[in-house]
Protein backbone atom coordinates (compact mmCIF):
# COMPACT_ATOMS: atom_id res chain seq x y z
CA UNK A 1 0.00 0.00 0.00
CA UNK A 2 2.66 1.93 0.97
CA UNK A 3 4.47 1.23 -2.58
CA UNK A 4 1.23 2.08 -4.48
CA UNK A 5 0.85 5.33 -2.25
CA UNK A 6 4.07 6.83 -3.16
CA UNK A 7 3.81 5.91 -7.13
CA UNK A 8 0.51 7.60 -6.73
CA UNK A 9 2.43 10.20 -5.10
CA UNK A 10 5.05 10.35 -7.43
CA UNK A 11 1.99 10.18 -10.99
CA UNK A 12 1.15 13.05 -9.45
CA UNK A 13 4.05 14.97 -9.16
CA UNK A 14 4.77 14.18 -12.66
CA UNK A 15 1.51 15.26 -13.62
CA UNK A 16 1.61 18.62 -11.47
CA UNK A 17 5.49 19.00 -12.93
CA UNK A 18 4.08 18.78 -17.00
CA UNK A 19 1.15 21.44 -16.08
CA UNK A 20 3.91 23.97 -14.57
CA UNK A 21 5.61 25.06 -17.80
CA UNK A 22 2.13 25.43 -19.62
CA UNK A 23 1.11 27.97 -17.10
CA UNK A 24 5.08 28.77 -17.09
CA UNK A 25 5.13 29.99 -20.63
CA UNK A 26 1.64 31.46 -20.96
CA UNK A 27 2.31 33.65 -17.84
CA UNK A 28 5.42 34.96 -19.19
CA UNK A 29 4.11 35.21 -22.66
CA UNK A 30 1.08 37.43 -21.25
CA UNK A 31 3.72 39.63 -19.29
CA UNK A 32 6.27 39.69 -22.22
CA UNK A 33 3.44 41.33 -24.30
CA UNK A 34 2.68 43.90 -21.61
CA UNK A 35 6.31 44.74 -21.02
CA UNK A 36 6.72 45.16 -25.16
CA UNK A 37 3.46 46.89 -25.33
CA UNK A 38 4.82 49.87 -22.40
CA UNK A 39 7.66 49.55 -24.35
CA UNK A 40 6.92 50.70 -27.58
CA UNK A 41 4.60 53.49 -25.67
CA UNK A 42 7.59 54.47 -24.45
CA UNK A 43 9.98 54.01 -27.32
CA UNK A 44 7.47 56.63 -28.82
CA UNK A 45 8.17 59.53 -26.91
CA UNK A 46 10.02 62.22 -27.69
CA UNK A 47 10.01 65.34 -25.12
CA UNK A 48 7.76 67.56 -23.55
CA UNK A 49 7.31 71.10 -22.57
CA UNK A 50 5.84 71.89 -19.23
CA UNK A 51 5.41 75.97 -19.04
CA UNK A 52 5.10 76.47 -15.30
CA UNK A 53 6.08 80.23 -15.16
CA UNK A 54 2.12 80.39 -16.45
CA UNK A 55 1.07 79.04 -13.11
CA UNK A 56 0.21 75.60 -12.14
CA UNK A 57 -3.21 73.95 -11.49
CA UNK A 58 -4.61 71.42 -9.07
CA UNK A 59 -5.91 68.17 -9.44
CA UNK A 60 -9.21 69.06 -7.91
CA UNK A 61 -9.97 72.37 -9.16
CA UNK A 62 -11.80 73.23 -11.99
CA UNK A 63 -9.13 73.62 -14.28
CA UNK A 64 -8.00 70.19 -13.48
CA UNK A 65 -11.77 68.61 -14.45
CA UNK A 66 -11.96 70.51 -17.64
CA UNK A 67 -8.78 69.83 -18.51
CA UNK A 68 -9.28 65.78 -18.13
CA UNK A 69 -12.70 66.18 -20.02
CA UNK A 70 -10.53 67.94 -22.83
CA UNK A 71 -7.71 65.62 -22.97
CA UNK A 72 -10.36 62.19 -22.85
CA UNK A 73 -11.72 64.06 -26.18
CA UNK A 74 -8.86 64.60 -28.17
CA UNK A 75 -7.94 61.12 -29.06
CA UNK A 76 -11.16 60.09 -30.80
CA UNK A 77 -11.44 63.35 -32.77
CA UNK A 78 -8.28 63.89 -34.03
CA UNK A 79 -8.11 60.37 -35.30
CA UNK A 80 -10.94 61.24 -37.61
CA UNK A 81 -8.61 64.40 -39.68
CA UNK A 82 -5.51 63.57 -37.84
CA UNK A 83 -5.83 67.11 -36.42
CA UNK A 84 -8.29 68.68 -33.71
CA UNK A 85 -8.72 72.20 -32.10
CA UNK A 86 -11.37 72.35 -29.13
CA UNK A 87 -11.90 74.27 -25.85
CA UNK A 88 -13.66 73.88 -22.96
CA UNK A 89 -14.80 75.65 -19.52
CA UNK A 90 -15.78 79.25 -19.32
CA UNK A 91 -13.88 82.43 -18.10
CA UNK A 92 -10.55 82.12 -16.11
CA UNK A 93 -11.13 78.17 -16.89
CA UNK A 94 -11.15 78.14 -19.94
CA UNK A 95 -8.86 75.77 -21.45
CA UNK A 96 -7.44 75.57 -25.74
CA UNK A 97 -6.70 72.22 -27.04
CA UNK A 98 -4.74 70.77 -29.74
CA UNK A 99 -3.51 67.48 -31.91
CA UNK A 100 -2.05 66.74 -34.50
CA UNK A 101 -0.71 63.36 -35.73
CA UNK A 102 1.71 62.71 -38.47
CA UNK A 103 0.71 62.63 -41.70
CA UNK A 104 1.51 58.77 -42.62
CA UNK A 105 0.01 57.77 -39.44
CA UNK A 106 -3.52 55.19 -39.71
CA UNK A 107 -6.12 56.36 -37.99
CA UNK A 108 -5.86 53.65 -35.30
CA UNK A 109 -2.19 54.92 -35.13
CA UNK A 110 -2.91 58.29 -34.66
CA UNK A 111 -6.19 57.65 -32.10
CA UNK A 112 -3.96 54.86 -30.06
CA UNK A 113 -0.74 57.76 -29.78
CA UNK A 114 -2.95 60.76 -28.42
CA UNK A 115 -4.51 58.15 -26.28
CA UNK A 116 -0.84 58.04 -24.57
CA UNK A 117 0.18 61.02 -25.22
CA UNK A 118 -2.85 62.66 -23.09
CA UNK A 119 -2.94 60.15 -20.02
CA UNK A 120 1.11 60.93 -19.86
CA UNK A 121 0.99 64.79 -19.57
CA UNK A 122 -1.26 64.35 -17.02
CA UNK A 123 1.40 62.53 -15.09
CA UNK A 124 4.21 64.95 -16.21
CA UNK A 125 2.99 68.06 -15.91
CA UNK A 126 0.81 70.57 -13.66
CA UNK A 127 1.48 73.32 -15.47
CA UNK A 128 -1.47 75.13 -17.02
CA UNK A 129 0.13 75.55 -20.37
CA UNK A 130 2.06 72.29 -21.70
CA UNK A 131 3.24 70.30 -24.56
CA UNK A 132 4.02 67.03 -25.63
CA UNK A 133 5.52 65.15 -28.87
CA UNK A 134 5.53 61.56 -29.80
CA UNK A 135 6.48 60.03 -32.82
CA UNK A 136 3.37 59.89 -34.09
CA UNK A 137 1.34 62.78 -32.97
CA UNK A 138 1.84 65.64 -30.64
CA UNK A 139 -0.87 67.55 -27.98
CA UNK A 140 -0.89 70.94 -26.93
CA UNK A 141 -3.42 72.87 -23.72
CA UNK A 142 -3.33 76.34 -22.56
CA UNK A 143 -5.35 78.13 -20.37
CA UNK A 144 -5.12 80.84 -23.69
CA UNK A 145 -5.66 81.23 -27.09
CA UNK A 146 -3.08 79.75 -28.81
CA UNK A 147 -4.98 78.68 -32.45
CA UNK A 148 -3.44 79.90 -35.49
CA UNK A 149 -0.59 81.51 -33.45
CA UNK A 150 3.16 80.76 -35.27
CA UNK A 151 5.50 81.15 -31.95
CA UNK A 152 9.09 79.05 -32.90
CA UNK A 153 10.48 77.55 -30.20
CA UNK A 154 12.29 74.39 -31.28
CA UNK A 155 13.56 71.56 -28.69
CA UNK A 156 15.67 68.52 -29.16
CA UNK A 157 14.98 65.09 -28.66
CA UNK A 158 17.09 63.16 -26.68
CA UNK A 159 17.16 60.67 -29.49
CA UNK A 160 19.35 62.30 -31.43
CA UNK A 161 22.19 61.88 -29.44
CA UNK A 162 22.06 57.99 -30.98
CA UNK A 163 22.61 58.75 -34.61
CA UNK A 164 25.91 58.29 -36.17
CA UNK A 165 28.26 60.81 -37.26
CA UNK A 166 28.42 61.69 -41.25
CA UNK A 167 31.28 61.02 -43.37
CA UNK A 168 31.79 64.30 -44.82
CA UNK A 169 29.29 66.98 -43.08
CA UNK A 170 29.71 69.66 -45.14
CA UNK A 171 28.75 68.13 -48.37
CA UNK A 172 26.16 65.41 -46.71
CA UNK A 173 24.45 68.63 -44.84
CA UNK A 174 24.77 70.79 -48.79
CA UNK A 175 22.12 67.77 -49.63
CA UNK A 176 20.35 67.69 -46.80
CA UNK A 177 19.11 71.29 -46.85
CA UNK A 178 18.18 70.93 -50.65
CA UNK A 179 15.96 67.76 -49.88
CA UNK A 180 14.31 69.63 -46.74
CA UNK A 181 13.82 73.06 -48.09
CA UNK A 182 12.35 71.17 -50.92
CA UNK A 183 9.97 69.55 -48.70
CA UNK A 184 9.03 72.40 -46.61
CA UNK A 185 8.08 74.25 -49.57
CA UNK A 186 5.94 71.41 -50.77
CA UNK A 187 4.12 71.14 -47.52
CA UNK A 188 3.85 74.74 -47.50
CA UNK A 189 2.26 75.90 -50.85
CA UNK A 190 1.16 72.29 -52.65
CA UNK A 191 0.27 70.26 -49.83
CA UNK A 192 -1.39 73.23 -48.17
CA UNK A 193 -4.25 71.50 -46.96
CA UNK A 194 -2.41 68.93 -45.16
CA UNK A 195 0.73 70.73 -44.48
CA UNK A 196 2.75 67.37 -44.36
CA UNK A 197 5.31 66.19 -47.12
CA UNK A 198 8.47 63.53 -47.29
CA UNK A 199 11.06 63.43 -49.41
CA UNK A 200 14.30 61.13 -50.63
CA UNK A 201 17.36 62.29 -52.49
CA UNK A 202 20.40 60.07 -53.00
CA UNK A 203 23.81 61.88 -51.79
CA UNK A 204 25.47 58.57 -53.48
CA UNK A 205 25.27 55.58 -55.19
CA UNK A 206 24.63 53.27 -52.11
CA UNK A 207 23.48 56.20 -49.76
CA UNK A 208 20.16 58.06 -49.13
CA UNK A 209 18.77 60.63 -47.50
CA UNK A 210 15.01 60.43 -46.18
CA UNK A 211 13.04 63.77 -44.85
CA UNK A 212 9.59 64.42 -43.38
CA UNK A 213 8.23 67.91 -42.54
CA UNK A 214 5.00 68.95 -40.76
CA UNK A 215 2.33 71.92 -40.00
CA UNK A 216 -0.44 71.90 -37.69
CA UNK A 217 -3.01 72.76 -40.06
CA UNK A 218 -4.27 75.67 -38.23
CA UNK A 219 -1.25 78.05 -39.62
CA UNK A 220 -1.18 80.09 -43.34
CA UNK A 221 1.18 78.84 -46.06
CA UNK A 222 3.37 81.74 -45.47
CA UNK A 223 3.55 81.06 -41.78
CA UNK A 224 3.99 77.20 -42.07
CA UNK A 225 7.41 77.91 -44.50
CA UNK A 226 8.42 80.14 -42.01
CA UNK A 227 8.37 77.77 -39.16
CA UNK A 228 10.16 75.20 -41.09
CA UNK A 229 12.72 77.93 -42.32
CA UNK A 230 13.28 78.28 -38.74
CA UNK A 231 13.39 74.52 -37.63
CA UNK A 232 16.46 73.83 -40.36
CA UNK A 233 18.41 76.29 -38.78
CA UNK A 234 17.86 74.38 -35.23
CA UNK A 235 18.69 71.14 -37.22
CA UNK A 236 22.47 73.04 -38.47
CA UNK A 237 22.84 73.78 -34.96
CA UNK A 238 22.17 70.77 -33.40
CA UNK A 239 22.65 67.40 -36.08
CA UNK A 240 24.94 69.31 -38.50
CA UNK A 241 27.91 66.46 -38.11
CA UNK A 242 25.24 63.29 -37.68
CA UNK A 243 23.29 61.34 -40.10
CA UNK A 244 19.80 61.62 -38.42
CA UNK A 245 17.98 64.31 -36.77
CA UNK A 246 15.16 65.82 -35.72
CA UNK A 247 13.86 69.09 -34.36
CA UNK A 248 10.29 69.63 -32.79
CA UNK A 249 8.18 72.93 -32.35
CA UNK A 250 4.60 74.09 -31.43
CA UNK A 251 3.69 74.39 -34.73
CA UNK A 252 6.40 72.48 -37.48
CA UNK A 253 8.10 68.97 -37.43
CA UNK A 254 11.22 68.89 -39.10
CA UNK A 255 13.25 65.02 -39.26
CA UNK A 256 15.55 63.39 -41.88
CA UNK A 257 17.22 60.00 -41.50
CA UNK A 258 19.92 57.81 -43.77
CA UNK A 259 17.03 55.24 -43.80
CA UNK A 260 13.17 55.07 -45.02
CA UNK A 261 11.35 56.07 -40.81
CA UNK A 262 8.03 57.21 -42.57
CA UNK A 263 4.63 55.23 -44.26
CA UNK A 264 3.02 55.21 -46.98
CA UNK A 265 4.76 56.66 -50.71
CA UNK A 266 7.57 59.32 -51.11
CA UNK A 267 6.15 62.60 -51.92
CA UNK A 268 9.23 64.04 -53.77
CA UNK A 269 11.73 62.18 -55.58
CA UNK A 270 14.83 64.86 -55.70
CA UNK A 271 17.82 64.86 -57.47
CA UNK A 272 20.61 67.23 -56.65
CA UNK A 273 21.92 69.07 -59.54
CA UNK A 274 24.51 67.92 -61.53
CA UNK A 275 26.27 70.74 -61.75
CA UNK A 276 27.63 70.85 -58.46
CA UNK A 277 29.57 68.10 -58.40
CA UNK A 278 32.74 67.63 -57.11
CA UNK A 279 34.94 68.99 -60.18
CA UNK A 280 31.97 71.53 -61.04
CA UNK A 281 31.94 72.55 -57.63
CA UNK A 282 36.08 73.19 -57.33
CA UNK A 283 35.56 75.17 -60.77
CA UNK A 284 32.98 77.79 -59.05
CA UNK A 285 35.17 78.09 -56.13
CA UNK A 286 38.07 78.90 -57.96
CA UNK A 287 36.19 81.74 -60.31
CA UNK A 288 34.17 82.99 -56.89
CA UNK A 289 38.31 83.28 -55.73
CA UNK A 290 39.58 84.92 -58.91
CA UNK A 291 36.87 87.29 -59.08
CA UNK A 292 36.98 88.21 -55.48
CA UNK A 293 40.43 88.86 -55.39
CA UNK A 294 40.39 90.88 -58.63
CA UNK A 295 37.80 92.53 -57.02
CA UNK A 296 39.81 93.17 -53.82
CA UNK A 297 42.78 94.59 -56.40
CA UNK A 298 40.44 96.75 -58.07
CA UNK A 299 39.15 98.47 -54.50
CA UNK A 300 42.48 99.24 -53.47
CA UNK A 301 43.63 100.67 -56.83
CA UNK A 302 40.50 102.91 -56.58
CA UNK A 303 41.07 103.68 -53.54
CA UNK A 304 44.67 104.50 -53.84
CA UNK A 305 43.87 107.12 -56.89
CA UNK A 306 41.24 108.61 -55.07
CA UNK A 307 43.31 109.19 -52.37
CA UNK A 308 45.99 110.66 -54.77
CA UNK A 309 43.76 112.51 -57.21
CA UNK A 310 42.11 114.11 -54.04
CA UNK A 311 45.77 115.23 -52.11
CA UNK A 312 46.38 116.86 -55.47
CA UNK A 313 43.00 118.62 -55.74
CA UNK A 314 43.03 119.98 -52.44
CA UNK A 315 46.96 121.33 -53.54
CA UNK A 316 45.89 122.32 -56.47
CA UNK A 317 42.68 124.11 -54.54
CA UNK A 318 45.50 125.56 -51.55
CA UNK A 319 47.32 127.43 -54.45
CA UNK A 320 45.09 128.69 -56.63
CA UNK A 321 42.19 129.55 -54.06
CA UNK A 322 44.04 133.02 -53.19
CA UNK A 323 44.03 133.99 -56.82
CA UNK A 324 40.26 133.71 -57.37
CA UNK A 325 39.46 135.00 -54.57
CA UNK A 326 41.63 138.36 -55.23
CA UNK A 327 40.22 138.02 -58.51
CA UNK A 328 36.40 138.47 -56.73
CA UNK A 329 37.66 140.88 -54.35
CA UNK A 330 39.41 143.23 -56.77
CA UNK A 331 37.27 143.04 -59.73
CA UNK A 332 37.32 146.28 -60.62
CA UNK A 333 34.18 147.41 -61.76
CA UNK A 334 31.98 149.99 -60.16
CA UNK A 335 30.32 149.59 -56.83
CA UNK A 336 29.08 151.37 -54.16
CA UNK A 337 27.91 150.51 -50.68
CA UNK A 338 24.22 148.57 -50.69
CA UNK A 339 22.29 148.78 -47.89
CA UNK A 340 23.44 145.26 -46.66
CA UNK A 341 26.68 146.64 -46.46
CA UNK A 342 28.19 145.11 -49.55
CA UNK A 343 31.02 147.54 -50.94
CA UNK A 344 30.39 149.59 -53.93
CA UNK A 345 32.96 151.41 -56.26
CA UNK A 346 34.09 154.75 -55.22
CA UNK A 347 37.25 157.25 -55.80
CA UNK A 348 37.96 156.38 -52.07
CA UNK A 349 37.97 153.23 -52.25
CA UNK A 350 39.65 151.91 -55.75
CA UNK A 351 39.74 148.26 -56.60
CA UNK A 352 42.91 146.75 -59.07
CA UNK A 353 42.66 143.80 -60.49
CA UNK A 354 44.67 140.52 -59.89
CA UNK A 355 47.65 141.19 -62.72
CA UNK A 356 48.46 145.05 -61.32
CA UNK A 357 49.14 143.04 -57.53
CA UNK A 358 50.82 140.29 -58.96
CA UNK A 359 53.12 143.52 -61.02
CA UNK A 360 53.56 144.96 -57.78
CA UNK A 361 54.58 142.17 -55.80
CA UNK A 362 56.37 140.56 -58.01
CA UNK A 363 54.07 137.78 -58.22
CA UNK A 364 54.03 137.81 -53.90
CA UNK A 365 57.86 137.08 -53.88
CA UNK A 366 59.28 136.27 -50.79
CA UNK A 367 61.31 138.93 -50.76
CA UNK A 368 58.79 141.56 -50.40
CA UNK A 369 56.95 139.33 -47.66
CA UNK A 370 56.65 141.78 -44.87
CA UNK A 371 55.00 139.59 -42.04
CA UNK A 372 52.51 136.79 -41.62
CA UNK A 373 49.69 136.41 -39.78
CA UNK A 374 45.92 134.33 -38.60
CA UNK A 375 44.80 135.19 -41.94
CA UNK A 376 47.49 135.10 -44.57
CA UNK A 377 50.42 136.57 -45.49
CA UNK A 378 51.03 140.74 -46.01
CA UNK A 379 53.46 141.50 -49.14
CA UNK A 380 54.93 145.16 -49.52
CA UNK A 381 53.96 146.77 -53.48
CA UNK A 382 54.90 149.28 -55.46
CA UNK A 383 52.32 150.62 -57.96
CA UNK A 384 53.36 151.79 -61.68
CA UNK A 385 52.68 155.16 -60.37
CA UNK A 386 55.60 154.92 -57.74
CA UNK A 387 52.60 154.16 -54.58
CA UNK A 388 53.53 151.65 -52.19
CA UNK A 389 50.69 149.47 -51.02
CA UNK A 390 50.50 146.24 -48.40
CA UNK A 391 48.74 143.45 -49.97
CA UNK A 392 47.76 140.48 -47.64
CA UNK A 393 47.34 137.25 -49.55
CA UNK A 394 44.76 135.30 -47.89
CA UNK A 395 45.34 131.42 -46.55
CA UNK A 396 43.12 128.87 -47.29
CA UNK A 397 43.16 127.56 -43.86
CA UNK A 398 41.90 130.97 -42.15
CA UNK A 399 40.41 133.04 -45.02
CA UNK A 400 36.44 134.16 -44.21
CA UNK A 401 33.46 132.59 -46.15
CA UNK A 402 32.03 135.44 -48.67
CA UNK A 403 28.77 133.81 -48.25
CA UNK A 404 26.66 135.35 -45.21
CA UNK A 405 25.61 132.91 -42.83
CA UNK A 406 23.07 133.05 -39.75
CA UNK A 407 22.33 137.38 -38.98
CA UNK A 408 21.53 139.06 -35.71
CA UNK A 409 18.63 140.10 -34.90
CA UNK A 410 18.37 144.19 -34.46
CA UNK A 411 17.97 143.53 -30.06
CA UNK A 412 21.25 141.56 -29.90
CA UNK A 413 22.94 144.09 -32.06
CA UNK A 414 21.81 146.97 -30.20
CA UNK A 415 22.75 144.78 -27.14
CA UNK A 416 26.83 144.49 -28.74
CA UNK A 417 26.47 147.96 -29.20
CA UNK A 418 25.77 149.12 -26.02
CA UNK A 419 28.35 146.61 -24.80
CA UNK A 420 31.02 148.36 -26.83
CA UNK A 421 30.00 151.93 -26.24
CA UNK A 422 30.46 151.33 -22.17
CA UNK A 423 33.80 149.88 -22.72
CA UNK A 424 34.67 152.80 -24.74
CA UNK A 425 33.45 154.90 -21.43
CA UNK A 426 35.26 152.67 -19.32
CA UNK A 427 38.55 153.25 -21.02
CA UNK A 428 38.28 156.93 -21.48
CA UNK A 429 36.15 158.25 -18.43
CA UNK A 430 36.32 155.75 -15.66
CA UNK A 431 39.86 154.05 -15.80
CA UNK A 432 42.30 156.03 -13.09
CA UNK A 433 44.16 156.74 -16.42
CA UNK A 434 42.97 157.93 -19.65
CA UNK A 435 42.89 154.93 -22.31
CA UNK A 436 42.77 155.53 -25.88
CA UNK A 437 42.42 151.88 -27.84
CA UNK A 438 42.99 153.87 -31.27
CA UNK A 439 42.99 149.92 -32.65
CA UNK A 440 38.86 149.08 -32.53
CA UNK A 441 37.52 147.04 -35.10
CA UNK A 442 34.65 144.53 -35.27
CA UNK A 443 37.62 141.69 -34.98
CA UNK A 444 39.01 143.62 -31.81
CA UNK A 445 35.55 143.23 -30.04
CA UNK A 446 35.29 139.85 -28.09
CA UNK A 447 31.55 138.30 -27.54
CA UNK A 448 30.92 135.66 -24.83
CA UNK A 449 28.46 133.13 -24.77
CA UNK A 450 25.99 135.87 -23.77
CA UNK A 451 26.79 137.83 -26.46
CA UNK A 452 28.42 140.53 -24.02
CA UNK A 453 31.02 142.79 -25.98
CA UNK A 454 34.53 143.32 -24.55
CA UNK A 455 37.38 145.22 -25.99
CA UNK A 456 40.38 143.64 -27.07
CA UNK A 457 43.73 143.76 -28.19
CA UNK A 458 45.11 146.84 -26.14
CA UNK A 459 48.48 145.88 -27.80
CA UNK A 460 48.04 149.27 -29.64
CA UNK A 461 46.81 151.53 -26.55
CA UNK A 462 48.21 154.34 -25.13
CA UNK A 463 47.56 156.40 -21.70
CA UNK A 464 47.68 159.79 -22.43
CA UNK A 465 47.91 162.58 -19.65
CA UNK A 466 46.02 165.72 -19.43
CA UNK A 467 46.25 167.50 -22.88
CA UNK A 468 48.21 165.11 -24.60
CA UNK A 469 47.75 164.29 -28.29
CA UNK A 470 50.23 161.58 -28.78
CA UNK A 471 52.57 159.55 -26.48
CA UNK A 472 55.73 156.74 -27.84
CA UNK A 473 56.76 154.59 -25.51
CA UNK A 474 56.70 150.94 -24.85
CA UNK A 475 53.20 150.36 -24.71
CA UNK A 476 52.63 146.88 -23.39
CA UNK A 477 55.12 146.90 -20.62
CA UNK A 478 53.90 150.70 -19.25
CA UNK A 479 50.21 149.66 -19.72
CA UNK A 480 50.69 146.83 -16.91
CA UNK A 481 51.86 148.77 -14.57
CA UNK A 482 49.87 151.53 -15.25
CA UNK A 483 46.78 149.98 -15.40
CA UNK A 484 43.96 150.39 -12.11
CA UNK A 485 43.63 147.35 -9.53
CA UNK A 486 40.47 146.62 -10.71
CA UNK A 487 41.40 146.33 -14.54
CA UNK A 488 43.89 143.75 -15.91
CA UNK A 489 44.23 142.49 -19.89
CA UNK A 490 42.26 139.41 -18.89
CA UNK A 491 39.20 141.64 -17.97
CA UNK A 492 39.09 143.01 -21.55
CA UNK A 493 40.41 140.68 -23.48
CA UNK A 494 39.47 136.75 -22.21
CA UNK A 495 36.46 135.63 -23.66
CA UNK A 496 34.84 132.06 -23.34
CA UNK A 497 34.12 131.57 -26.82
CA UNK A 498 36.28 131.77 -30.17
CA UNK A 499 36.12 135.77 -31.07
CA UNK A 500 35.12 134.80 -34.81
Amino acid sequence: MSYLGECEDLMCQKEKMERVPHFYLLFMFVLLSTLSFHMSVKADYLTNSCQHEYGNYSTNSTFGSNLKLLLDSLSYNTAKTGFYNTTIGEGLDRIYGQTLCRGDASSTACESCVSNASEEIMKLCTAEDALIWYELCQGRYSFQDFFSNMVYTGKYPDSNSQDKLASDPADYYTYLMYLMKNISTEAAYVNSTQMFATGQINYSLSQTKYGLVQCTRDMSSNDCYNCMDSALGDLKACCYLQEGGTVVSRNCNARYEPYHFFNGSITSVLSYPASTGTGDKWKKERIVLVVGILGLLLAVLAGSCAVYFNRRKAKQDLERSPHAVLHDLVNPVSVEITEEGNLVSSEELPFMDLATIKAATDDFSSSKKLGQGGFGTVYKGLLSDGKEVAVKRLSRKSWQDLDKRAQLNWYTCIYIIDGIARGLVYLHEDSRLRIIHRDLKPSNVLLDHEMVAKISDLGMARIFCENQTFWVGRAAQELDQSLAPNLSGNDLTVSSISPR
